[in-house]
């Protein structure tokens, strides 16, 4: 089956080939997309560039100090967002010392994270860092664990890569002993700790960031239109998915060049659909027509009615569109905002968050994890632990990328109830982690790949075609049944 996002455009031109991939692949796996990470196609080539020393001539941390007030090797407020409180100055380098190769621990990432690596020595000076960039890590990885070689001694991954583990084994198991990071289970945001959890209970990965589902608007552009634009009016106005388009509707008429949506696939089906709990299955019946009918409905009006961009967000086509103010509104995760400052500096300030019409949702999570080929599995847990269950980690990837900490304790920095520039000044990192909290926990089966697969170029077909939602989920339905055994309409 080809993935359905072989049909996106190609790498933006703001991006080397080999990062491209290297990002695009690690990211999503552009072969074997979840559902729960769909809505982050809508950063599937707009995610910040990851700090990785100075090999970009114009690097992320240069772009952001310049422009956007703030550095991301500083540690200091998140991407675009600096508080307004004064922002403390970079650590000094952490002290040099020789630590020999069995203390030194491979970790396989999306890039490197230099602030991190330098907080993670202060407090374990025995354990080195050789960070790797293993581009498409998922393949891999698994690869690896079939043939027991060639493994980091720590891996991240997201709830699809989750998933697949758990079926095919040779993860460690961090909930029992001696990792015993079953006890950690209260602090972490709950659909995310269940993304990595197997059917028997045995937890293969801790919860690194979670993905809130949440909608980012420009003010400006709904300010030029004469439409509300206060983030505390407009989400007391977009108590319903109805209210929304009908905003959408008054965007085009007073503008007509801008959208208040970019695809109304992801913006609505889909975000529906992870509302819903991105249930599948009742049983073994295979419940799509019956539950999301009037989501898929929704989407062809949208489409029909010109309420989206009807641009697929990768791309210099989405570049082009959100630096001409096409695009208006959008769901997207937390990262998003790194993008809009390393590509779009001069919109800092000007795009404002709300929660979804309808009801909070997650729209995924990533995972550290350790092979249980890895002979240094000690080292490993203390990385695996400082990153992912400490508060100065975790808000060290909000800071330097964007991405919420799944770790919920980390939420009481005050950070999260200070003004962001980002926003218009905006207390936005509270609203995420109060939807982070609130949203439901999602259901997960082995077949929630090629379920997706079979079920996203129906729903984007008929969007197009401005066709019958119901006959393209039955048809969805029909394809699931034939391609897995003992599923029933």
């Amino acid at each position: 089956m080809t993935s359905p996002l072989r049909a996106l455009p190609p790498c933006p031109p703001w991006h080397d080939a080999a990062h491209c991939v290297r990002r695009a692949r690690s990211d999503l796996h552009l072969t074997s997309l979840s559902p729960r990470t769909f809505l982050v196609v809508h950063s599937l080539h707009t995610l910040p560039r990851k700090e990785q020393g100075m090999s970009h001539a114009r690097s992320r941390r240069a772009i952001l100090r310049s422009a956007a007030g703030f550095g991301a090797a500083s540690v200091l407020a998140a991407c675009g967002a600096q508080q307004t409180a004064a922002m403390p100055t970079a650590l000094p380098p952490a002290p040099t010392a020789t630590i020999g190769p069995e203390r030194t621990i491979t970790v396989w990432y999306y890039a490197d994270s230099l602030s991190l690596v330098e907080a993670f020595r202060r407090a374990n000076p025995t354990i080195a860092i050789d960070f790797q960039h293993q581009g498409d890590i998922q393949p891999a990885l698994e690869r690896g664990l079939r043939s027991g070689t060639n493994l980091p001694d720590v891996v991240a991954f997201d709830e699809l890569g989750a998933q697949r583990l758990c079926a095919q084994g040779g993860m460690l198991d961090l909930g029992a002993a001696p990792f015993d990071a079953v006890a950690l289970r209260g602090d972490f945001v709950p659909s995310a700790w269940n993304g990595a959890t197997t059917p028997e209970g045995h937890q293969i990965g801790m919860p690194l960031n979670v993905s809130p589902g949440i909608f980012w608007y420009r003010s400006d552009i709904l300010e030029a239109a004469g439409l509300p634009a206060v983030p505390e009016q407009l989400q007391q106005q977009l108590d319903t998915w109805d209210a929304l388009l009908t905003l959408a509707q008054e965007l085009r008429a007073a503008h007509p060049n801008s959208a208040l949506l970019s695809d109304a696939v992801v913006d609505i089906f889909f975000a529906r659909w992870l509302q819903a709990g991105g249930v599948w299955l009742d049983g073994s019946k295979v419940v799509i027509e019956e539950r999301y009918t009037e989501a898929a409905q929704m989407a062809v009006l949208a489409r029909r009615q010109k309420l989206d961009a009807d641009i697929v967000p990768s791309g210099s086509s989405f570049t082009a569109a959100v630096r001409e103010g096409q695009i208006a509104g959008l769901f997207a995760p937390g990262r998003f905002q790194g993008y809009i400052s390393d590509v779009h500096f001069d919109q800092v300030g000007k795009w404002r968050v709300l929660r979804a019409p309808g009801g909070d949702f997650n729209q995924g999570a990533r995972y550290l994890g350790i092979p249980a080929a890895s002979s240094k599995q000690e080292a490993a847990w203390e990385f695996v632990r400082f990153c992912c269950g400490t508060a100065e980690a975790q808000n060290a990837f909000l800071k330097v990328g964007g991405d919420l900490p799944a770790f919920m304790p980390a939420w009481q920095d005050p950070l999260y109830d200070a003004p962001v520039s980002m926003f218009g000044d905006q207390r936005a990192y509270r609203l995420w982690a109060e939807v982070a909290a609130a949203a439901p926990v999602p259901s997960a089966t082995p077949h929630d790949q090629t379920m997706f697969e079979l079920l996203y170029p129906k729903v984007r077909d008929v969007v197009a075609a401005s066709g019958n939602a119901g006959q393209a989920l039955r048809d969805a339905e029909a394809a699931i049944v034939a391609a897995i055994p003992g599923l029933t309409v």
